[in-house]
């Protein structure tokens, strides 16, 4: 079994941790306010004021974050990661989620373009929903990063920091290979964004690649816009028609759990394989159920990479590099159920207070209070 394994450091000084601590909280913990989202809430961290604590020291600013899907787990990690990096600073972050709307997404978007704010970060949003809007926030001088899943090239925001879906598709897909005999895959995609469609393409390049070791049975496109029931309604309806199968492919993060339920109901023998180590994967990982793995990336360090360009840009008008990323490379890992034993009392595999810390040690020593 080829499993990649990296030592999580959990080792953080106190002063650093202690920060880290009072900024972590839920958007459920924040102020909430309606962000013109169609409906949706916006979170609210930080006091807006010009001192952020007693070692950071920096003008107050206001970043909205526009969200594509809040509920998918690794893209409310990245909104948390912002909110705490935010609070850090003593800055305002409201966060609007979308819920899977395209609509939602552009009214978001152009609300935070009315109000003026200092900066708006995309959550796992393309381009291509908001140009307009894209567009007017350039025109207003307001700087705009896209965070988290991959997206198409695009001129219009400031700089783009993802991670390489293609790999973290592929690596997910070799591990099937390598621990399942002869795999049977039903795979559960979406077109929704540019994450799924090249993930799709790392699917397929690995299958063709193996050539007669295994194929894909059936897959489906999931309507993510409700997708608990959405994925298990397809997950049910081809495991009905495909009974042979005995692996499952679920691309986002939100269609693990569901997966899993479908396949205890249909009492299939199929293994699921999704990913990232949130709370729910790493529960069904340690306890008795069809989830086999997941791969992960500390992916939530695009969400501190925007919020330090940012910095930058206002502290100290710089501009914001569109390959800030090379200097904080991420780290790509399959996890299993014996891997999971290794996460220790963390729970997960990259916790937002061991990825901020490097940056709050950074402001510490640039903004010193």
């Amino acid at each position: 079994m080829r499993v990649q394994r990296y030592v999580v450091a959990l080792v953080l000084s106190l002063g650093i941790l202690g920060l880290v601590a009072a900024g972590c909280g839920s958007s459920s913990d924040s102020s909430s306010s309606s962000a013109g989202g169609g409906g949706s809430t916006s979170g609210e961290s930080g006091s807006g004021g010009e001192t952020a604590g007693a070692s950071i020291k920096v003008e107050p600013r206001t970043i909205g974050v526009v969200e594509l899907i809040r509920q998918a787990p690794i893209d409310d990690k990245t909104d948390k990661m912002i909110e705490a990096a935010g609070d850090a600073l003593g800055w305002t972050v409201k966060v609007s989620d979308a819920e899977g709307n395209p609509q939602k997404v552009a009214t978001a978007m152009q609300t935070f373009v009315n109000e003026g704010v200092d900066g708006i970060i995309l959550d796992s949003v393309d381009a291509n929903l908001v140009r307009k809007q894209l567009t007017q926030a350039k025109q207003k001088g307001i700087p705009t990063i896209h965070t988290n899943s991959g997206t198409e090239e695009s001129d219009l925001w400031d700089a783009a920091y993802t991670e390489d879906e293609k790999k973290m598709a592929s690596i997910l897909i070799e591990y099937i290979y390598e621990t399942v005999e002869e795999p049977k895959i039903i795979d559960l995609k979406t077109s929704l964004n540019v994450a799924g469609v090249e993930r799709e393409e790392g699917v397929q390049e690995v299958v063709q690649r193996e050539g007669d070791k295994g194929e894909i049975i059936a897959s489906q496109e999931v309507d993510l816009s409700d997708p608990v029931p959405n994925t298990t309604k397809a997950t049910t309806d081809l495991l009905t028609a495909h009974p042979e199968a005995n692996a499952i492919y679920a691309v986002f993060d939100n269609m693990g759990q569901p997966a899993v339920t479908a396949v205890k109901l249909k009492r299939s023998d199929a293994k699921v394989y999704n990913y990232f180590t949130t709370e729910q994967n790493v529960k069904n990982l340690e306890g008795d159920t069809a989830l086999a793995a997941v791969a992960d990336v500390d992916l939530a360090k695009t969400g501190a990479v925007a919020i330090d360009q940012m910095l930058s840009l206002f502290e100290k008008e710089k501009p914001i590099e569109r390959d800030a990323m090379k200097q904080y490379p991420l780290k790509y890992q399959v996890f299993d159920k014996e891997d999971v034993e290794e996460l220790g009392s963390a729970g997960e595999a990259f916790p937002i207070e061991e990825t901020l810390a490097p940056f709050l040690e950074k402001w510490e020593g640039e903004y010193p209070g």
